[in-house]
Parts: C-alpha cells; structure tokens; sequence
C-alpha cells in the first residue's frame, strides 16, 4: 500500500503550483475537490482491489481472471504496456524535479560543481531505484515506507503551520473571499480593475515606504527552521 502510495502522493505533490497556476484563488476550492475525490473516489477503489488482491496482484490480474484467450490476454497485455510507461514517466519526471530541488538548496553549493548537473543527478536517482528494484520488492516498499512518513510527517507540519497562520491572521481569509466575490480570481489577465489601475501609485509609495516599513510577520510559524 505504501508502494501505491509513493506514485499517488507524488502525483499529488504537483497539485499545489498546478491548481496555483491554473485556478489562481480558486486554488483552495480546486484542493477541497480533489481531497474529496480522494477520500470518495481512490480510496474505496484502492480498498476493493486491496480486497480482491491481498497478494498484490492488483487490478490487472483481477481483469486476467475474468478474460479467456488470446484476444483478453492481448488486451491485458496492452493495459500492463500503459502501466509501464506510466510507472517511467512519474519516475522521471519524479526524479527530475526532485534533481532541481537538489540543485537550488544552499547546502548543495557547497559540492563540486562538477556534480552541478540536474540530468546527472536525475539519472543517478533512476539508477538507484532500478539498483532497489533488482535487489528485491520488499527493499523497494521498505524505502517506500519511510518515504511515505516522512511525507506525511512534513504535510502534518504545512497544515499545521497554515492553519496557525489563518487563525493569527484571518484578515487572510477575509482578504482572498473579498477579492474572490469581486471576480479577481487571480489568473492571467482576470485581476481586478481597480488593481491594476492603482499598481502604479502603490508601487511608488510602496518604494517610499519600504525603509521603515516594519519587519513582515512569517506566514507559517515554522519558518524559522
């Protein structure tokens, strides 16, 4: 479970800077649907193919029991083919990503700049999995365990940390419904009028009072770590 866990939550690590970008202040709703999804549509699927496979067969092998002949067999055979190429393509675009984090973290500049290179670091963390994978299934879910508490012992924090702030601050909430309720949802070119009429006065007395403007309070009380 923690092997199918790994894929899915990686899948949703992206969520965040793709509803962002997508839905601008809309993002918020766009993360309740998809929790709810989750919660009422992966899960009791997960839970029916857990059920019907308790060897870790999964859900092809259930369709494999239900076709006869060569031409099912194909089919399963093609469905598998999709699973493939899903399973690489969320390893590399998993590891690559993972690659520029690497790379911008302070610590890292430290190494050689020899090893600076984002397709060299991505490559070695592909090879590292695949080293897992012929080593033996039960190393991979061993890994995919700790991988799983740690990401969501770091979410516990996120959530936490946001929902402090909203509740120190809730001018936040009121501010992001204000805007909502008068159509600046925050995309393109959707941003309000009267915004984008006053953004130049505002960034020349923003400019002036930048001096002594006080220190701006964390948004998140672990900012600090």
């Amino acid at each position: 479970m923690c092997l199918t866990g790994v894929d899915y939550f990686s899948t949703l690590a992206y969520q965040p800077s793709i509803a962002i970008t997508s839905a601008g202040r809309l993002a918020p709703v766009a993360t309740i649907l998809l929790v709810l999804v989750t919660i009422f549509g992966a899960v009791p699927i997960y839970c029916r193919v857990a059920k019907s496979s308790p060897h870790g067969q999964g859900s092809i092998a259930m369709l494999q029991q239900l076709m006869r002949g060569w031409s099912d067999k194909f089919l399963v055979l093609t469905l598998l083919g999709f699973a493939a190429t899903d399973f690489v393509i969320t390893i590399t675009l998993s590891a690559a990503d993972a690659a520029k984090h690497v790379m911008e973290n302070p610590l890292f500049h430290h190494v050689p700049s020899v090893f600076h290179s984002q397709i060299g670091i991505t490559l070695a963390m592909i090879m590292v999995l695949g080293a897992l994978f012929l080593k033996g299934v039960r190393e991979v879910i061993g890994v995919a365990v700790v991988i799983v508490a740690v990401y969501l012992a770091m979410n516990l924090i996120v959530l936490s940390g946001g929902l402090v702030t909203l509740v120190q601050q809730p001018h936040y909430v009121a501010d992001w419904w204000d805007k909502l309720s008068s159509g600046d949802v925050g995309i393109g070119g959707h941003s309000s009028d009267q915004e984008t009429a006053h953004g130049n006065e505002n960034d020349a007395s923003t400019a002036a009072d930048a001096a002594g403007a006080a220190p701006l309070i964390p948004l998140t009380w672990y900012s600090g770590i």
